[in-house]
């Protein structure tokens, strides 16, 4: 199962605040990024989930682990939202 991370239009700037230049700068741009990995994952035969992120909870995510803001983060965070473990 890969838990790929959605955003909102309207927690866009929230996250690219702070991922800066590991995200595209535009909200456009980002969900063709997006379109992009779940075709590639499903092409390798994978399961997909979407997955709502929430920008102040990655933040806080982000604090607890003391991890830099990245997308490998980012998609780690995903998966623990989905598996109900984010706090």
């Amino acid at each position: 199962m890969i838990y790929l991370p959605m955003i909102t239009a309207e927690d866009y700037e929230a996250f690219h605040t702070h991922l800066r230049e590991h995200i595209p700068y535009a909200y456009d741009k980002w969900l063709k990024l997006h379109a992009k990995w779940h075709q590639f994952y499903v092409s390798e035969g994978n399961v997909i989930q979407s997955v709502h992120v929430n920008p102040a909870k990655f933040a806080k995510y982000l604090k607890s682990t003391g991890h830099a803001p990245n997308m490998n983060e980012l998609l780690a965070f995903a998966e623990i939202t989905a598996k109900g473990k984010a706090h």
